[in-house]
């Protein structure tokens, strides 16, 4: 049977970009299959679902893991390779343990191991809930857990109403007229459009006052270096403190493209990529596990991250916690997620397993916590 520490090392060797993930997907089934009390869902071409049944009639409790690897260019090819450089492979190492875990102690409750596929790009967990796998399952709470750097090992940090922002990939396409570069009034200039909606940009979202953030990452126009561009994109990222905060700002740069557009005579066409919703943290799961973490002395409370989490998809629909589990050893520097080294000891596998066996513990539903709390 392959161990979680083994089954990280198979994933590292062999990382597996969004919706690619086969390989991991194909393992996980057959060292799953050999266990018995599981029975195992496949909704999607990659991913899966173990549930685990042992009182019928009875809500489950969620578990979600990630599966996916990211893009990472080489230092010495400068090609983009699939690392996992997010902790993927722990969250998925960890939830796999827990299955043996709670198999091995007969754990009398009703819980489903979801290995998503796909939360670094294209809306995973959103396909997955799509997908009508869990419609059949009363599900009472849902647990996810993304490991950090930014924290001392074994630290569990997390914030409330929202861990992780919305998000929004929005591209803005603007279309003049192309001229010489010397006879600029004859054309109808989109580069005037690009720099105008920075300034409004710099000049009215500066400091994300308001809970909403509007990030330029990339810019295309013209074919050659003495005429006017008549096309451009503009390729951008969207975040809010909330989903709401989210539609509104979205609106006021729907307000701002059209101003400009009037002013310097060129046509916009927004278009929008993928969405993810702020991950809105349950009440009184949060302030349940908090405490208990507490009295531990292993919790703290974070700030919110500009950072967007497709768990939020799963926070929609279900009474959700999510938290921070901290990795850095010390003297180790903290790199941040994503960054091409950070690879984390296998020594928070066990004190994962550990940690979100004792969030299945519970008994009783989000209402039984009230009191609690």
């Amino acid at each position: 049977m392959l161990s979680p520490v083994e089954l990280r090392h198979w994933m590292q060797a062999h990382p597996e970009l969004a919706f690619h993930e086969r390989g991991v997907t194909d393992l996980l089934c057959r060292e799953l299959s050999f266990l018995k009390g599981l029975s195992l869902l496949r909704p999607l071409e990659t991913g899966l679902v173990a549930v685990y049944e042992k009182l019928p009639g009875k809500p489950f409790t969620l578990f979600r893991a990630d599966l996916d690897a990211l893009p990472v260019r080489d230092e010495i090819s400068g090609e983009l390779v699939a690392k996992h450089v997010c902790g993927h492979d722990l969250h998925t190492a960890i939830l796999y343990g827990l299955i043996l875990r709670t198999l091995e102690e007969a754990f009398r409750g009703n819980i489903l191991f979801v290995f998503q596929p796909a939360e670094e790009a294209g809306g995973g967990a959103k396909k997955l809930l799509d997908s009508g796998v869990f419609d059949s399952f009363s599900v009472d709470s849902a647990y996810a857990m993304h490991v950090s750097d930014a924290f001392p090992l074994g630290v569990v940090a997390s914030a409330r109403p929202t861990l992780f922002s919305s998000s929004q990939e929005l591209d803005l396409h603007w279309r003049g007229c192309q001229s010489h570069i010397t006879q600029p009034e004859k054309g109808r200039d989109v580069w005037k459009a690009c720099v105008a909606l920075e300034q409004w940009k710099t000049c009215c979202l500066e400091g994300k006052e308001d809970g909403f953030f509007l990030g330029i990452g990339q810019v295309e126009a013209g074919t050659v270096r003495n005429c006017v561009p008549e096309k451009a994109v503009m390729r951008m990222t969207a975040r809010g403190k909330t989903t709401e905060i989210l539609r509104r700002g979205l609106e006021k740069v729907q307000q701002a493209v059209r101003e400009i557009e009037l002013e310097h005579g060129v046509e916009a066409t927004l278009s929008y990529g993928t969405f993810y919703p702020a991950v809105e943290q349950n009440e009184s799961l949060a302030r349940h596990w908090m405490k208990e973490f507490g009295k531990q002395g292993k919790a703290v409370v974070c700030d919110p991250v500009w950072a967007a989490e497709d768990f939020g998809y799963f926070a929609q629909r279900f009474p959700a916690w999510m938290f921070w589990l901290g990795t850095r050893l010390p003297e180790e520097p903290e790199l941040g997620l994503h960054h091409r080294s950070f690879c984390p000891s296998d020594v928070i596998i066990p004190l994962g397993i550990h940690l979100l066996s004792h969030l299945s513990q519970r008994d009783g539903g989000v209402d039984s916590l009230s009191s609690s709390c």
